[in-house]
């Protein structure tokens, strides 16, 4: 892949007729995580699923799926919606307990290091700002410095840090961790 090809990927909202290639997407960025982490299910087993919550998750959250597309071709998806803080959860000053969310971005390998993920995080933002929300809140293995790197680069900085720790091991591959 060179840089001039990557200038023809566009970004788009989904439409229905991607929906085959998204979730074949969605089985490589399952792969790609379970390299990450251990308690990552295999990809093929889970695409289809998940990829079926997602839309639920979007539909109900006032949310989106964009695009990066190869022709016609998608190479690329990002999954935003809107969260708020529980009713009653007042920690947090009222204007931030609403906020945008991007749950899942993926770009094929080809297409990576060429501003395409940047484009789709920006079609998340735009998306959830006309949403009235002034804040954007994305998530990553702590394992994936890439990610950790291009965040940064986005401007996006730790927001809450998450620990885990295995109270009980599940399997041989849990274990080996």
């Amino acid at each position: 892949m060179n840089q001039r090809a990557s200038i023809q990927v566009s970004i788009r909202p989904a439409v229905a007729a991607d929906r085959p290639a998204l979730v074949g997407l969605m089985a490589e960025l399952q792969e790609y995580e379970r390299r990450m982490e251990a308690d990552r299910a295999p990809g093929r087993e889970i695409a289809q699923g998940h990829f079926a919550y997602l839309e639920g998750v979007v539909e109900r959250q006032r949310g989106a799926i964009f695009v990066a597309a190869d022709g016609a071709q998608p190479v690329g998806f990002a999954v935003c919606f809107v969260e708020a803080h529980e009713h009653g959860d007042l920690h947090v000053v009222a204007e931030q307990r609403r906020y945008g969310f991007i749950s899942d971005l993926f770009v094929a390998a080809p297409y990576r290091a060429q501003g395409v993920g940047a484009r789709l995080v920006a079609a998340a933002e735009a998306h959830l700002r006309a949403q009235g929300l002034t804040s954007v809140h994305i998530s990553f293995l702590a394992r994936n410095v890439n990610a950790e790197a291009a965040y940064r680069k986005l401007g996006y900085s730790p927001y809450m840090v998450t620990y885990a720790k295995r109270l009980k091991t599940y399997s041989k591959r849990l274990a080996e961790r």
